[in-house]
């Protein structure tokens, strides 16, 4: 098949370029950027987002994976969609850091 012959044919559809397939990975929930506070409440796995007051989600920050229920609206920062407790920060491996980018989803 000559050259000319080929790209009319790709253009037109009947042939399909070559595509090389993307290795696809998963990601547990959405992103979001969190940071941690003292929580005075009486769980210690306690966080505190705007929209999911009330239930309980697994937040995962570099693959270590923690649920917490979420007792309180908040933060409010900008730039951040959750605030976590202490104990939370310090199980997933970000007290240090302060502030990092976790992914969450709801478990109930």
């Amino acid at each position: 098949m000559s050259r000319t012959t080929w790209t009319i044919l790709l253009a037109c559809g009947i042939l399909a370029a070559p595509v090389q397939a993307k290795k696809s990975v998963r990601k547990p929930g959405r992103a979001v950027v969190a940071s941690f506070y003292d929580a005075p409440q009486r769980s210690s796995f306690a966080s505190r987002h705007k929209e999911w007051r009330g239930k309980t989600f697994a937040i995962t920050y570099k693959g270590k994976t923690v649920h917490a229920v979420c007792r309180d609206s908040g933060p409010y920062v900008r730039g951040r969609q959750i605030d976590v407790s202490r104990d939370v920060a310090k199980r997933l491996g970000f007290i240090k850091k302060g502030v990092a980018t976790v992914h969450i989803r709801p478990v109930k």
